[in-house]
């Protein structure tokens, strides 16, 4: 992928620190607004440890994220990240990171009717070198 269309999502995922998180398994269709941190092109999420969410991300391990900006649909799952170095007013007992990694990246139109450009993005692989 080209490093210019890395960084201009890495610059997209900089501005916000809120996301409405999208999932969807055997809890059901779970929609609800999550903290975030970013790091270049990973979102990393805030949710409590008793979400639904996590149920649907163990069973099926995708997501979507969405900002009135853009829309962003990858692979999440926990994170050995601390949730007080990335969060550090949350209640760490309470809550636990979700990693998400894009998929495919839809910059919204200013109107908000569609994608204006998308950027796709290679399935990232796990530490033995397969992909997810």
């Amino acid at each position: 992928m080209l490093d210019t269309l890395r960084a201009r999502v890495a610059a997209a995922l900089e501005k916000i620190d809120s996301v409405m998180l999208a999932t969807d398994g055997p809890a059901g269709l779970q929609v609800s607004q999550c903290p975030c941190h970013s790091r270049e092109v990973s979102l990393f999420l805030l949710l409590p440890q008793t979400s639904e969410h996590l149920v649907n991300l163990e069973w099926r391990g995708q997501a979507i994220a969405s900002t009135p900006a853009w829309q962003m649909r990858g692979l999440a799952c926990r994170s050995e990240e601390s949730v007080v170095r990335l969060f550090p007013r949350a209640e760490t007992q309470w809550y636990v990171v979700v990693e998400m990694q894009p998929l495919r990246f839809d910059f919204v139109r200013p109107n908000g009717a569609g994608a204006s450009e998308t950027i796709d993005f290679e399935p990232p692989t796990n530490r033995a070198g397969k992909e997810e």
